[in-house]
């Protein structure tokens, strides 16, 4: 990379390098990267068609401009790195210069600077910008299915998963609110953004449905170490939320932690040999699969709480078949769906006790509501009171009520003028007779049943 902009900006006709960067108008890092694989795109195109009219001085311009363009050399970049075929050359009139472009190319191209040999990116950064490319525009490109192609790609070559994948992607969201951000590619930002955390950092990925079930918002955060005292993560950098549909499959395939979901979606989980949970996590899902034969369940890497945290797993239908063996070690495993009640997971299974229509969906909601206080320290658990007021925590009127109960009760507590909610775990467990723990592991209690109960009345 260090070569190729130093090769931009000292380029022979360029008086002045400042001059050259500062016309590429970015405002940014990542801009600067974008800006700057586009400009050698461009470069590279120049560098052909100038050698081709050199050698076929007649040829037309409306034939020269569309040579060797950006949109093709990303094509057979994209060849070299997923493995898939090479794309098929612009067509010219004349089969004589068709023939020349053709023999041309085959010399250029395994000399891109985005290449390095016949196998592999140049690095990270050119790696990176191909691969978004394919995830989010690469549709119109003469490649069936591209953004399947690099998806399978990522998952037989990881190297190609990396920071800038990540902030390249994350611009890309951005600059426009209607883009959906497919399912099948959060695991890989996940992934991504898990390449780029320091030492005592952790990265977050949160999922919540809408009212309408249908529309996701998806987040993503990085923490900061968990102070001992309380077991509390500081909320570092935060993207999103993004939104989202239920129509494709989450897919988790490298170890993660602080992954939460509540939304009714597809997850599917492991490389068909093992995967690796860190607490906390919570999963609540329509359908969960394991492609695992062993589950390994621990305390996040580098985390000093005071108490074991939980990992939960709750599916209205799941397929678990594939996992021979669950581990759990410093961390507690609760899981919740039918069929559970068998080799390896009988050990793990939460029951919530059953209960009314009503009565259930408050349980969720107060379980949806009070976990959240997780991931802000401010010397206690603290969590923005918008998020917490949010369509997408209460879904209705009951979830709203529940809500201003808790703060008539003073489990919840507002401060800095409302910004934030703050929550009181010793007035919950008086109140509700469960902790916050318990919570996670669906241990509800008749006194807590009995406290929801008025809010839906």
């Amino acid at each position: 990379m260090l070569d190729a902009i130093c090769e931009f900006t000292l380029e022979s006709e360029v008086i002045n390098p400042q001059a050259r960067l500062a016309n590429l108008g970015s405002t940014s890092q990542i801009e600067l990267i974008r800006d700057i694989t586009s400009s050698i795109l461009d470069r590279e195109q120049k560098k052909l068609v100038a050698q081709f009219i050199e050698q076929h001085p007649d040829v037309p311009e409306d034939v020269t401009s569309g040579l060797y363009c950006p949109e093709e050399q990303r094509r057979r970049v994209a060849s070299v790195l997923f493995g898939s075929p090479t794309p098929k050359p612009p067509v010219l009139s004349d089969s004589t210069l068709q023939t020349a472009y053709i023999d041309m190319v085959a010399q250029f191209a395994p000399q891109h600077p985005f290449l390095s040999g016949s196998s592999g990116a140049a690095n990270l950064v050119f790696a990176g910008y191909v691969v978004v490319w394919a995830l989010t525009q690469g549709d119109g490109a003469d490649i069936a299915d591209i953004a399947d192609i690099a998806r399978k790609a990522i998952r037989a070559k990881p190297w190609l998963v990396s920071s800038v994948l990540f902030e390249l992607y994350v611009k890309w969201l951005s600059t426009d609110t209607a883009r959906l951000l497919p399912l099948t590619d959060v695991g890989i930002l996940y992934q991504a953004l898990s390449s780029q955390v320091a030492t005592g950092q952790r990265a977050s990925l949160e999922i919540t449905a809408e009212v309408d079930e249908k529309t996701l918002a998806v987040q993503f955060e990085i923490l900061e170490r968990a102070d001992p005292s309380t077991g509390v993560a500081t909320q570092g950098h935060t993207w999103g939320p993004f939104p989202s549909s239920t129509e494709s499959i989450l897919e988790l395939r490298s170890p993660f932690s602080n992954v939460f979901i509540d939304a009714p979606i597809w997850v599917q989980l492991g490389d068909d040999i093992n995967q690796q949970i860190g607490a906390p996590t919570e999963i609540t899902a329509a359908q969960l699969t394991v492609s695992a034969k062993q589950i390994l369940v621990h305390q996040a890497s580098g985390d000093t709480v005071p108490e074991r945290q939980t990992v939960s797993l709750v599916a209205e239908d799941a397929d678990c078949s594939a996992v021979q063996n669950v581990v759990v070690k410093d961390a507690v495993l609760a899981v919740s769906w039918p069929g559970a009640k068998v080799h390896p997971w009988i050990s793990y299974v939460a029951e919530a006790p059953v209960a009314p229509p009503d009565i259930d969906f408050m349980r969720r909601r107060l379980r949806r509501i009070l976990t959240a206080f997780r991931s802000h320290s401010k010397g206690s658990l603290v969590r923005l009171a918008a998020k917490i007021d949010h369509s997408r925590m209460t879904k209705d009127t009951r979830g709203v009520a529940l809500v201003n109960r808790l703060i008539d009760d003073n489990i919840l507590r507002t401060f800095e003028a409302g910004k934030f909610y703050v929550l009181d775990p010793d007035r919950m467990g008086l109140l509700l007779g469960v902790d916050y723990q318990g919570l996670n592991q669906l241990r509800f209690t008749e006194k807590c049943d009995a406290y929801l109960g008025p809010v839906i009345n």
